[in-house]
């Protein structure tokens, strides 16, 4: 089977902002402004701070605080809500696994819901299902770029006083109800990792609208247990931190590469925009969905759904033959978070596993995403600069071949 497509370019988004910025910083010989200590420097550098305040403006919130990963920032926002030993968390099963692995570190539980079969992020309707007397938060990830169903989120938060992160990993400037993903709960963040919209190699940005949570964050990030007793304010809960901290290298091309994200998202939409009214016309797929009144999805990856009943070629089939024909179509991304040994074994500290072995985590506990994981999703990074409209007139060339030959 000759290729169709043969090479697409790769995308890098570093140009010559990012290289002076970094030159810069270079020339000074500080690399970090961080010190662990109860002065100017506990909150960092000179970049690291612009970073910030540039962040706070960008995404309309009040406090932004940076990281070394959306990791660590992730492990830092459920440390700044205060979640303790045997605490409950929902999360959703489809996501990488420290969205629900940040919860360990505090001995809380992950507790996973299944997910909106539209949108594939975590349904309410399963939320609701799930709470019990020591839930005391929701984790929301706005997975693939799709904006979850916030309002009823927020309706269930407030009903049973539970606490919201939201992880925009993979949809900044994504919105719902015309605010963008990420600020609508307590807590949320964004990944600055290399393959995310906009990065700085590794490092993450935390926001909230909380001045204490703020604080928190901020303890956490830098050894706060070295200042947390010269504080004048009191604190819920005891601080004990990390080393999270983003150099100033880092903050120095994060800074730059803030400046594209409007550019690199509509870029990003407007390919998907035409992409899915090119394949529209194949009535075995179910396309991402559109935009709505006020929300909107940045297409992270473009997901599809597969269905088999339509047309005489398997799932499994037809990415195969798309992949000889040059196409990087996928329909692996990861298995449902809970899939993991860590869980299945039910041996999350093996010697004693305190609270957690009252939850048994097994397969089947989700279906519908387990479903739409294992059945249904295909998949390609093919809305990205500098990608153009000819390469998505490529993708439909494959999926015609391919429909012709069966």
């Amino acid at each position: 089977m000759n290729k169709l497509i043969n090479s697409w370019p790769e995308t890098n988004t570093i140009g010559k902002e990012e290289i002076k910025a970094v030159n810069k910083v270079l020339k000074t010989g500080k690399l970090s402004g961080f010190r662990a200590s109860p002065n100017k420097d506990f909150l960092g550098g000179q970049k690291v701070l612009q970073l910030e305040r540039n962040w706070e403006k960008k995404f309309k919130v009040k406090y932004a605080v940076s990281f070394n990963s959306w990791t660590s920032g992730l492990i830092a926002s459920v440390g700044a809500l205060g979640i303790e030993p045997g605490d409950e968390v929902i999360c959703p099963p489809i996501t990488m696994e420290a969205s629900s692995t940040c919860l360990l570190f505090y001995g809380a539980i992950p507790v996973f819901a299944d997910v909106d079969p539209s949108t594939m992020c975590i349904d309410p309707k399963s939320i609701i299902k799930k709470i019990t007397k020591k839930t005391k938060a929701i984790m929301v990830v706005h997975i693939f770029g799709h904006p979850a169903n916030m309002k009823a989120i927020l309706k269930i938060a407030k009903r049973y006083r539970l606490k919201i992160i939201e992880d925009a990993a993979q949809s900044p400037l994504g919105k719902y109800n015309n605010k963008f993903l990420g600020t609508i709960g307590d807590v949320g963040g964004f990944s600055l990792n290399y393959h995310k919209t906009i990065h700085c190699g590794e490092g993450g940005v935390v926001v909230t609208n909380n001045k204490k949570i703020a604080t928190r964050l901020r303890l956490i990030r830098n050894h706060g247990e070295a200042v947390a007793d010269n504080l004048k304010i009191k604190l819920k809960g005891n601080i004990f931190g990390g080393n999270f901290r983003m150099n100033e290298i880092e903050a120095a091309i994060a800074v730059e590469q803030l400046k594209k994200l409007n550019y690199l998202t509509k870029y990003r939409k407007n390919l998907a925009n035409y992409l899915s009214q090119k394949l529209k016309k194949y009535n075995f797929l179910t396309l991402p969905e559109p935009d709505r009144k006020g929300s909107s999805n940045v297409f992270y990856f473009f997901v599809m759904k597969y269905n088999e009943r339509k047309i005489a070629i398997t799932r499994k089939d037809f990415v195969k033959k798309a992949q000889k024909l040059g196409l990087e179509l996928r329909m692996n991304y990861v298995a449902p978070a809970y899939f993991n040994s860590l869980y299945l074994k039910n041996k999350i500290f093996p010697k004693n596993n305190y609270h957690y072995k009252n939850y048994k985590y097994k397969i089947g506990i989700c279906p519908i995403a387990e479903n739409i994981l294992k059945n249904e999703i295909i998949f390609g990074k093919f809305c990205r600069w500098p990608l153009t409209k000819k390469h998505i007139d490529q993708i439909v060339r494959v999926f015609d071949k391919i429909i012709k030959d069966v």
